[in-house]
């Protein structure tokens, strides 16, 4: 118990440490980033785009997506059929598996 109380605290130590660290470093920055001041006639100004782009018109709906699909029948595989897969020794039963 004391080992890990003494981990903890030390952690915590090497957390409160970097903390400090972290705010001299922003304090320096904050620093030199204050020597940058610019006026409103020195902010660049972004172009708007030149063109928009150009999106193609949608289709009509009128036709399949897929025209080939809907002509295909619409049957079952056989190996979906009722009693597939069974062979000749089965009842159904599945306690003879």
């Amino acid at each position: 118990m004391d080992t890990s109380t003494q981990q903890n605290a030390a952690l915590v130590a090497q957390s409160a440490a970097a903390a400090e660290n972290m705010a001299n470093q922003a304090q320096s920055l904050i620093a030199m980033v204050a020597r940058f001041k610019l006026t409103a006639a020195q902010i660049p100004h972004q172009q708007p785009p030149q063109r928009a782009l150009q999106v193609p018109p949608r289709r009509p709906a009128t036709q399949t997506p897929y025209p080939r699909a809907a002509s295909l029948p619409r049957t079952a595989p056989a190996s979906l059929a009722p009693g597939a897969g069974r062979t000749a020794g089965t009842n159904g039963d599945w306690k003879d598996f």
